[in-house]
Parts: C-alpha cells; structure tokens; sequence
C-alpha cells in the first residue's frame, strides 16, 4: 500500500498503553524516577490510571522500586526481560512473600515469621517458596544459630556472616584446623617481623595464600586478638 494512503487512527488510551507508555519512560531513566515525575511526563493521564499502571507492572514483575535516599522517596526502575520473565504469572500472594524475603536482605527470613507477617499458612507459603527457589528468584540458607531452620533470601545475596560463622566454619562446623594453621602462621609471621599492624599482617595472608578464602581486616583483627587472648602476642600503642 502507498504511504500516501496509508491512515493513522486516533483511538482511546487502554489500561495496556498506559501500562507501555510508563515501562517505556522508566526503562529510559536508568536513575529511577518518581511517580511525581511520571505524571509530569505523561500530562495526559490522571493520577489514578498511572497508580493503576504502576500497580499492575509491579505485579507483573516488569518494573520494581527503591527508596532513595537522598530524596526521602521512592522511585521506580525497569526490570530487564529475562527478570521480568521470572515474575511473568506470580499472583499477589507470592509477591507478598518474595517482597517479605526481599525486606530482610541479607539476614533472611524464616517461615515462622512469613506465616506471621503474610498470614498465610504453612502449606501456601511453602509451595509458593518452591515456585520461587525453582524460578531462581530466593535461595535457602542454613544459619549456625538455628541449625533445624531454613532461612529464606534472594538468590543473588551472600548470607550475612552470622549464619555461617564467617570463613571459619564448614558446613556450620567450626574449622579448628584451618583457624589454627592460620594462627601459627600469623604468630611466627609476626614473631619474625617483631612488630606488624592488622593491615600488614592481612596482606601478609594475600600474599602468601595461607587461607582457602579472602580474609577481612575483621577476620585478621579476629586471629589477633585470639593470640592476645593465648598470651602470646600484645598489642602495643606507639607514640608521635
């Protein structure tokens, strides 16, 4: 067909371009935007129909917020496809949860508190944990102060070192071994030197790859004071 016949329909907005035009608009902002900006951006629509936009890409996983801050206020981002494509289908109930998991960041959350905090039961929330583990959107974690318990997190958090001990445990197990060999190897390592700092003697450690993993300068400050506490080493304040 010739361009110049071709015709262009003004037809009513729908629930569904409103829904586009705002994923369009929060895409863009890579910073997050606030409603207040979105309604400046689209004069056209009331304040309703964006609340009404806003809940339904919420629910749909297409779009997510944060807190700024800064500005004491929430704004929006977009999810990329293949997020969203995780949330595609999840219904209230399981946003509830992944939001309740979500609030708890690196601490978790167990089921006791989903069921308090949701008031869901035990059977509902445990099949909407499974829906969620299976879409890789949480995780369970296993903490050492409750070993029975299985706590939930996003998938792409590392647990807080309170649940697992920090590099000193196992499988929830104390490593004596591993903290031992360490403790030697810093006690000679400071005996040879006859005087060291926390910086040094963690880059000590770096440089000689005595440790399976990476070592904090809280890990570090942790082997010290457990040779102060031995008896074997002081810690010395030097003046000027």
């Amino acid at each position: 067909m010739d361009e110049a016949d071709a015709k262009t329909n003004i037809v009513p907005k729908t629930p569904e371009s409103i829904q586009r035009e705002v994923y369009r608009i929060t895409a863009a902002t890579a910073s997050g935007i606030t409603q207040g900006r979105l309604l400046e951006l689209l004069p056209n629509i009331s304040v309703d129909d964006l609340a009404q936009a806003i809940g339904r890409l919420l629910s749909v996983g297409k779009i997510n917020f944060f807190i700024d801050n800064e500005l004491n206020t929430m704004k929006y981002y977009a999810r990329t496809e293949e997020q969203a494509a995780k949330f595609q289908g999840l219904g209230k109930e399981e946003m509830t949860i992944y939001q309740l998991i979500k609030e708890e960041g690196r601490m978790g959350i167990w089921i006791r508190n989903l069921r308090i905090r949701s008031g869901l039961t035990d059977i509902r929330i445990r099949k909407i944990l499974s829906t969620l583990e299976s879409r890789k959107l949480i995780k369970a974690v296993k903490s050492i102060t409750a070993k029975s318990r299985k706590m939930y997190m996003l998938s792409e958090l590392e647990p807080d070192p309170s649940h697992y001990g920090g590099p000193w445990y196992t499988d929830s197990e104390f490593d004596d071994e591993f903290f031992k060999v360490l403790s030697d190897s810093c006690y000679r390592y400071i005996c040879k030197c006859g005087s060291v700092s926390a910086e040094s003697l963690c880059m000590y450690i770096k440089q000689t790859n005595i440790s399976r993993v990476e070592l904090s300068l809280d890990n570090v400050v942790t082997i010290i004071n457990t040779l102060i506490y031995d008896g074997l080493v002081e810690e010395v304040t030097e003046k000027g």
